[in-house]
């Protein structure tokens, strides 16, 4: 490294669950702990001078962060869900540290701030490296998600761009300097174009960088100021960026890992299959597994098998619950199976209720749940010529015809009577997700390789 010319890994939005039970509540967001491990590996090869990660290294899960919405509860000990976030963040701290580069990490709107500042209690907010002043900005979201710059972060931007340190600043941030070219989230501050400006005529800053918008924008040019946000790692195929930052210019070039191997599948609907029928239209208090299904999970990975759930959740445009309350029985469902030894690798869901919707135009929010499963060979590395889909309804078999792949009715649930319509002849019936899975693996020679 040389005061002329610095080499810059910047990583963002890993959106990781090692410890945490469970999948990112968008499950195009896959990112386990080999993704990192893959990504850091290549970096160092790369020979660079420092690595920033510019927030959203965890996808904890909501309740945790934005509290649980009123009327329901959580069961479990809140605890236990604080350590493993916890012992993801040390997981990562510990990979950043193997590297052996010099790197600093900023939360997301995604992380747990004050377990990630625990973590990584060292990182200062203001530091000299590279013949640049490196400053981070810890913004939160505010009301309607929108990101501000506020209090204590709000000093230090006026500061550090008025003091007597004229050293040429590099400023690190979660969220954007201006709005993106497409999305309606608000992605970037309200105060943004101030901020732009602000930043830009103290002439002494260099370069900003921010993460948050998945689909990164290039590099962009406000006055002297380059500012840009970087790819997600977290959706395929895994992207991060290198910046070659001289006196003269400032260079990026965007890295990604090989594409993962399509896998074969099994899609399961949820209640009724993986879980008794309450909890459709109630909170995660009524969220229990069905004996049995936490074991076929199990057998189905063992073999190499994914499982991906596919299920209506009609009650949210009925008005039982919102997405909120779903996101957290979808949580409780990760937790039961973990003490199980069982884990889900994606889980999509439909909120409409046609007709029986309560709620202002979600008459026409989606209810096919074959639209899911082409969602998820959209999104994932899914073997369509090896899928299968598991349901307790007959409406779940045709959901699978439709997308060309077979099914397997189910006596759990509503299966019982649903064996035993007319429509149901030629559709093979198992007791329970357990023995559909035996049949599968059966039909697999007992492995993934149909």
């Amino acid at each position: 490294m040389s005061s002329s010319s610095l080499r810059v890994a910047h990583l963002t939005d890993l959106h990781g669950r090692f410890t945490l039970p469970g999948t990112a509540a968008l499950a195009r967001r896959r990112s386990r702990l080999p993704v990192l491990e893959a990504v850091l590996a290549e970096v160092r090869r790369q020979k660079v001078d420092l690595l920033v990660f510019t927030g959203d290294l965890l996808d904890v899960p909501g309740f945790l962060t934005n509290g649980i919405p009123a009327g329901f509860t959580m069961p479990g000990e809140r605890a236990e869900w604080l350590e493993a976030v916890r012992t993801d963040y040390r997981a990562i701290r510990t990979l950043l540290e193997e590297t052996g580069i010099p790197y600093r990490v900023l939360p997301g709107n995604h992380d747990h701030g004050p377990l990630l500042a625990e973590v990584f209690a060292d990182q200062g907010e203001e530091w000299t490296f590279g013949g640049y002043r490196w400053v981070t900005f810890d913004d939160y979201e505010q009301e309607g998600h929108q990101p501000r710059r506020l209090e204590a972060s709000r000093h230090r931007f006026d500061r550090v761009l008025s003091d007597d340190d004229a050293t040429p600043q590099i400023h690190l941030q979660h969220y954007l300097l201006r709005t993106p070219p497409t999305g309606s989230y608000p992605y970037a501050y309200p105060e943004a174009p101030w901020l732009l400006q602000k930043a830009a005529a103290s002439g002494r800053v260099r370069l900003a960088l921010s993460g948050h918008y998945h689909e990164g924008t290039p590099l962009e040019r406000h006055e002297g100021l380059i500012y840009t946000a970087g790819e997600a790692l977290c959706d395929a195929p895994h992207r991060w960026r290198i910046y070659e930052i001289t006196p003269e210019t400032v260079r990026s070039e965007t890295f990604a890992l090989p594409p993962a191997p399509s896998k074969p599948v099994v899609f399961l609907d949820r209640d009724g299959v993986i879980n008794d029928l309450p909890a459709y239209t109630s909170g995660p208090e009524e969220m229990r597994l069905i004996p049995g299904s936490a074991a076929a999970i199990r057998k189905l990975h063992q073999a190499g098998i994914q499982t991906v759930v596919v299920t209506s959740q009609s009650a949210i445009g009925m008005g039982y619950v919102t997405r909120a309350v779903v996101d957290m029985v979808h949580e409780r469902m990760h937790q039961l199976l973990a003490a199980e030894g069982a884990a889900l690798d994606a889980v999509y869901f439909t909120s409409g209720a046609g007709g029986s919707s309560v709620l202002p135009g979600a008459e026409t929010w989606p209810t096919k749940k074959s639209g899911l499963i082409e969602q998820a060979f959209a999104e994932l590395p899914l073997r369509r010529e090896s899928a299968w889909i598991v349901g307790d309804r007959l409406t779940d078999i045709m959901a699978g015809r439709e997308a060309g792949i077979p099914g397997i009715l189910v006596r759990t649930g509503f299966g019982a009577q649903q064996a035993t319509l007319p429509e149901a002849g030629g559709v093979p019936v198992c007791d329970d997700l357990e023995a559909a899975a035996e049949r599968i693996l059966s039909e697999a020679g007992g492995n993934a390789t149909r």
